[in-house]
């Protein structure tokens, strides 16, 4: 047996044979030569050792044992060399190869060097004969019956090996690792496994076999692996250092955690790196960057990849990154234009060498600790990296955020922008001159119109707080963040407490802008409303009617502000018991929209649903559903089926039916409704509950007091866990459960109002 790592000596002339190379004419012809003795097996290259605490891996889309060409792909730091060390030892070990090679391949020159010792080592040519000995090689692999494994370990670049691919054989299997997914390192001879990260499982089991009693908190070790995105790399380097200073898992996780301290400082020194190891994590993603930056448009994928270092990891969506801000700053830093197109190009380049994963039009993802190694070398360039990501979000975010998933992102994704742009540190999203970033104010009222109303709330008293220290309390900003905290208050079922809040907050605002700023009449506006919900309709209707006035001499008898304040004091008259008076208002207001908006327009739309309201309320809903009926139909037209408001006008006809006498149609209705709602909006969204409600109540109206009680039973469980104990929607439904048990014997004055409403 022959273990070499250089040619064997005493070679002759033998028979001479020619083989092709490359896609030229160009025949590069040999005369082999006839070692006097090989003893087999040999072994060609050091295979690395096995790591300390190996642990075996799972491949995606390969197998550890394939014939023919396997290329692993990956992560830098993932682990692919470990696994092809594994299938070359083994292969040794179990004597199924006469000829193992083991290559360095990150450049051309070392594959050839090595095929040039192997060619040696097998005696079919000299060592001094140079690539004429490596192509020498490769005709005795594909010829050879002797069976022989390639191991072509880190190739940096698929042109490297143009012409000096092992060839197809069935004595021999070819075992490639990577980090390169580019479209020339597969073909149809050619198996491709993605070596993943750890399993959680995996990483764990890691820390505690090499950590010992360091990791005897087993959950502290779990949460050490999450921190370091289950990276074999960083794991193995993150125990060497904690070995070193006897640190356990949570001390580490302190130091980990606290963003003064680098990647840098968290590893063992170059020379102290575990298991043979010669780069530390963030160089061997440098190293990446620099290969993707070279690919075409050459320099953009780094700049992308800056951008990408602040976002979410778990999913970015490709509109973000194609947005006008993010245009804007690529152009600028590499003072030429810069396209969708040539973003897209710039993602495909960090894909292909494994920095990110993306697959059109999934969002891209990224490994959080590429995203800090990135962070940590942007310096003084950190700032303006936020506030461009900050403008990207928030041009991208649609303004009808019907698609739930794009926008979930779209708020994670923000989240992780507010992580880095509003720390004690740094306050890139606040600052004096122009308060707070309106994505700061988008994210909060995204989740209030996702249903997450108390969400809402927690969210803009934080960020008021935040402002507070940073920007001071008289800062305007602070009028904002107060007014948004009392709206969400009120749709939390808080109306006393949103309309004393508006009632304050149009004070200050009277005495900051003026009586007749828009801020104060906004203010005004919510207070008159908050108050009404309150209960006090006589209030609110003596408040809007005041207001009136002011809007049409600030706005004008025609803006929109002026139209919707009738609306709104339309309802209001309704509420304080003038249902034909609603009516009549309503059908003012709906022919003033027509003429002034169209009939298609939403407040057009929203006007003829609410005089249809008032219409059943004041005695006629017959007529009312038939009205709805014809709303229903423009709606679809109009805004689409899965609209809101589309949803609204269907819910509801489906109560002008039941009040019509066809409890069945009813049922029906609200039935359909509940499986598109609980797609479209989710089966938490207020609105899903609501039309819950109305299916319990009218399962009750149709005789079923025991079907109406389990599901009210039910409904009541729901809204707790979801609006909370105290919320009047609970309440309502809490009251109704009880009457269709037969515990009251009628329902409240208010629960009957807002049930009939």
């Amino acid at each position: 047996m022959t273990e070499v790592d250089q040619p064997a000596a005493d070679v002759r002339l033998g028979s001479g044979q020619g083989v092709q190379v490359g896609s030229g004419n160009v025949q590069h012809n040999h005369f082999h030569h006839r070692s006097s003795a090989v003893d087999w097996p040999v072994q060609v290259g050091v295979v690395p050792a096995e790591a300390d605490c190996y642990q075996a891996r799972r491949l995606v889309h390969g197998r550890e044992g394939a014939s023919g060409t396997l290329v692993l792909s990956g992560l830098g730091g993932v682990g692919k060399t470990q696994v092809a060390a594994k299938v070359a030892n083994a292969a040794w070990a179990a004597q199924e190869v006469d000829l193992l090679l083991w290559a360095t391949a990150s450049t051309r020159d070392a594959v050839v060097a090595a095929y040039v010792r192997a060619a040696a080592a097998v005696g079919v040519a000299r060592a001094d004969e140079g690539e004429r000995a490596a192509v020498a090689l490769l005709a005795w692999l594909q010829r050879t019956d002797r069976r022989w494994l390639v191991v072509l370990d880190d190739v940096a670049n698929p042109g490297d090996l143009r012409g000096w691919w092992p060839p197809i054989s069935p004595a021999g299997r070819v075992l490639l690792t990577t980090r390169r997914r580019d479209a020339a390192m597969t073909s149809h001879s050619r198996e491709t496994a993605m070596v993943e990260l750890f399993t959680p499982t995996e990483a764990t089991r890691y820390l505690q076999c090499k950590l010992g009693p360091l990791a005897a908190d087993a959950e502290a070790a779990a949460r050490l692996a999450e921190d370091v995105g289950h990276l074999p790399l960083a794991l193995a380097q993150a125990a060497a250092f904690m070995i070193d200073r006897g640190l356990d898992c949570a001390a580490y996780r302190r130091r980990f955690a606290d963003r003064k301290h680098r990647l840098l400082d968290l590893t063992p020194e170059s020379d102290l790196l575990p298991d043979d190891q010669s780069m530390t994590i963030a160089t061997t993603w440098s190293m990446s960057v620099e290969l993707a930056n070279q690919l075409r448009p050459v320099g953009l994928a780094g700049l992308v990849l800056d951008l990408l270092s602040v976002l979410d990891p778990n999913g970015v969506p490709a509109t973000v990154l194609t947005s006008g801000p993010v245009l804007d700053s690529l152009s600028g830093a590499r003072s030429s234009a810069v396209d969708a197109d040539m973003v897209r190009d710039a993602l495909h380049a960090l894909d292909r060498l494994s920095l990110i994963t993306y697959r059109s039009p999934r969002p891209v993802r990224v490994h959080a600790l590429v995203q800090r190694a990135t962070r940590e070398q942007l310096g003084e360039r950190l700032d303006e990296t936020v506030r461009v990501a900050a403008d990207a979000l928030y041009q991208a975010w649609p303004r009808n955020e019907r698609d739930h998933d794009l926008v979930a992102l779209l708020r994670a994704n923000a989240a992780s922008v507010t992580a880095h742009g509003v720390t004690h540190r740094r306050q890139v999203l606040l600052d004096d001159s122009t308060g707070g970033h309106p994505l700061l104010l988008r994210v909060g009222t995204s989740l209030g119109r996702a249903g997450r109303v108390d969400a809402a709330v927690r969210y803009f008293r934080h960020l008021h707080a935040t402002a507070a220290a940073q920007l001071g309390t008289d800062h305007p900003f602070l009028s904002r963040t107060s007014y948004e905290i009392a709206y969400w208050r009120g749709e939390s079922g808080e109306f006393a407490e949103a309309a004393r809040t508006f009632e304050e907050l149009a004070r200050e605002r009277e005495g900051r802008l003026g009586a007749d700023h828009p801020e104060t009449l906004a203010a005004r506006f919510q207070h008159a409303l908050w108050r009404g919900e309150a209960g006090d309709a006589s209030g609110a209707l003596a408040a809007f009617e005041r207001l009136l006035p002011v809007y049409r001499r600030v706005f004008g008898p025609e803006h929109v502000d002026t139209l919707r304040l009738r609306s709104r004091l339309a309802y209001v008259r309704g509420e304080s018991g003038d249902a034909p008076g609603a009516v009549a208002a309503f059908r003012d207001l709906l022919a003033d929209r027509l003429r002034l908006l169209g009939p298609d327009d939403r407040d057009t739309l929203a006007a003829r649903h609410l005089a249809a309201r008032w219409q059943a309320i004041a005695g006629d809903p017959w007529g009312a559903a038939e009205a709805t009926r014809e709303l229903v139909v423009d709606g679809i037209r109009v805004l689409g089926p899965d609209h809101p408001d589309t949803f609204h006008f269907r819910h509801s006809l489906a109560r002008w039916r039941g009040f019509s006498g066809d409890v069945a149609g009813a049922l029906a209705d609200f039935a359909q409704l509940l499986g598109d709602r609980t797609r479209v909006l989710g089966p938490d969204h207020p609105y899903t509950l609501a039309t819950r409600y109305q299916i319990a109540r009218w399962t009750g109206a149709a005789g079923d007091r025991a079907g109406a009680a389990d599901l009210f039973r039910r409904l009541v469980t729901d809204r707790e866990r979801v609006l909370g104990p105290d919320h009047p929607d609970t309440r309502n439904a809490r009251h109704n459960l009880a009457y269709w048990r037969g515990e009251i014997d009628e329902l409240p004055a208010e629960t009957r109002r807002r049930s009939d409403h």
